[in-house]
């Protein structure tokens, strides 16, 4: 059975830009829509728009995926100001299988950002959950990196038994019973960037 493509637009004033996105993002993505204007987008039936940083405008984006790309700051403060359902932003340079990840990945909800914007303020998180620890966001980026608890405790240099508390003070701050859970709060939350 094959999977649905999703439907991306593509927002640039650059001509050049939106066809090597479309080349970047190869057949993986059903280009549907490419344009210069953002609003444009913002009124098609695309589930993700990816937009260069010229092409940032105020206009609604509220029901889309946005990725944008761009390494700048206050670009992306600008994006996540306009309250996308999700977003995401990747560097200028980013090579293909980079993009097509964060663009697969934004699409399904989760917030990417290139490596030198990780320290950006989490834009969600639940009223219940609690600001973890610098030790319990080391064990959580171990656990999204699918170690098992030995191997945490052994590159952590910690005991076992102090992996095993600190996973039950994430899943309790984080309102999960699990690890996949975890981890999916994790992304969603912000916590940890792909």
């Amino acid at each position: 059975m094959e999977s649905r493509l999703l439907r991306v637009a593509l927002v640039s004033p650059s001509g050049l830009t939106r066809t090597g996105l479309r080349v970047l993002l190869g057949e993986d993505f059903a280009v549907i829509l490419e344009t210069p204007h953002l609003p444009t987008a913002s009124r098609s039936d695309a589930e993700l728009i990816v937009l260069d940083e010229d092409a940032l405008t105020e206009t609604n984006l509220e029901p889309h995926a946005v990725l944008l790309l761009s390494s700048d700051l206050e670009t992306v403060h600008r994006l996540r100001s306009l309250a996308p359902r999700s977003w995401g932003a990747a560097a200028l340079d980013s090579e293909a299988p980079a993009l097509r990840a964060a663009a697969r990945a934004v699409a399904l909800g989760f917030i990417v950002l290139p490596p030198d914007l990780k320290l950006l303020e989490p834009t969600r998180r639940t009223d219940h959950s609690q600001t973890l620890t610098s030790r319990e966001l080391e064990v959580l980026h171990a656990l999204v990196e699918g170690l098992p608890n030995k191997r945490m405790a052994t590159e952590l240099h910690i005991a076992e038994s102090t992996v095993k508390y600190h996973l039950e003070g994430i899943y309790a701050k984080l309102g999960v019973r699990s690890r996949s859970q975890a981890v999916r709060a994790a992304f969603e939350r912000g916590l940890v960037m792909l």
